[in-house]
C-alpha cells in the first residue's frame, strides 16, 4: 500500500491543465477559481467563462484535480489538455538568458578603431 502512495507522489509534477467546467456567470467563475486554489500544489488558476474552460498550473496530478473539484466544488470537470512543464525547459530558458547576457556583454565591449 505504501508503495502505491509513493508512486502517486512521483507522478505529481508541474502541469498546465485545461479543464472543461460549465460556468454560466462571473460568480461561477470566481467560485471555481477559489475552489481550485484551495488544492495543494496549485499555483495559478485562469478561468475563461466564454469557453467554459479553466487553465490551471501547478504541481499536482491532473486526475486528482478533477476529483478535488467534484468533491469540494460539486462541479463536473473534464481534462481537455494537459501539458507537463519539464525542468529541462527551465534549463533551456536559463541557457537562453545566459546567451542574451553574453551577447549584451559583447555588444558593450569597447571596439578599437583604426584611424
Amino acid at each position: 500500500m505504501k508503495l502505491a502512495n509513493v508512486s502517486e507522489d512521483l507522478k505529481a509534477e508541474l502541469f498546465e491543465v485545461v479543464l472543461k467546467i460549465y460556468m454560466h456567470c462571473e460568480g461561477c467563475a470566481k467560485e471555481v477559481k477559489h475552489c481550485i486554489l484551495k488544492m495543494e500544489g496549485v499555483q495559478t488558476v485562469d478561468p475563461n467563462m466564454e469557453k467554459n474552460e479553466v487553465c490551471v498550473k501547478g504541481i499536482m496530478n491532473p486526475h486528482k484535480l478533477v476529483e478535488f473539484i467534484s468533491k469540494r466544488g460539486g462541479r463536473h470537470a473534464e481534462v481537455v489538455k494537459k501539458t507537463s512543464v519539464n525542468t529541462p525547459g527551465k534549463q533551456n530558458k536559463e541557457d537562453a538568458r545566459s546567451k542574451m547576457k553574453k551577447s549584451k556583454d559583447d555588444a558593450a565591449a569597447p571596439t578599437t578603431s583604426h584611424d
